[in-house]
């Protein structure tokens, strides 16, 4: 779980000094995807930033030491009166 991110993003100003956009190391924007995806209403962000943070927590599950369990055991193990 993220509880805060630590960063200082590098802001882009167009030529009237206007900000234009932000620069964020890669770990930091994976961080930052992160704390979307626990924090944010899933149904609320844009589908490009789904698909990012989909991408982000796949990376995040396949690095992982465990074994895999099965969907079906875990679905074994719910109690259907809740």
């Amino acid at each position: 779980m993220v509880d805060t991110i630590t960063f200082s993003p590098r802001t882009i100003y167009d030529s009237s000094g206007s900000r234009e956009g932000v620069i964020l190391d890669y770990r930091e924007y994976r961080a930052l995807l992160r704390l979307l995806a626990e924090r944010i209403d899933w149904e609320e962000l844009p589908e490009q930033l789904q698909d990012a943070i989909d991408n982000v927590l796949a990376d995040d599950a396949e690095s992982e030491d465990d074994e895999p369990i099965p969907l079906s055991s875990l679905m074994a193990d719910i109690d259907p009166g809740q």
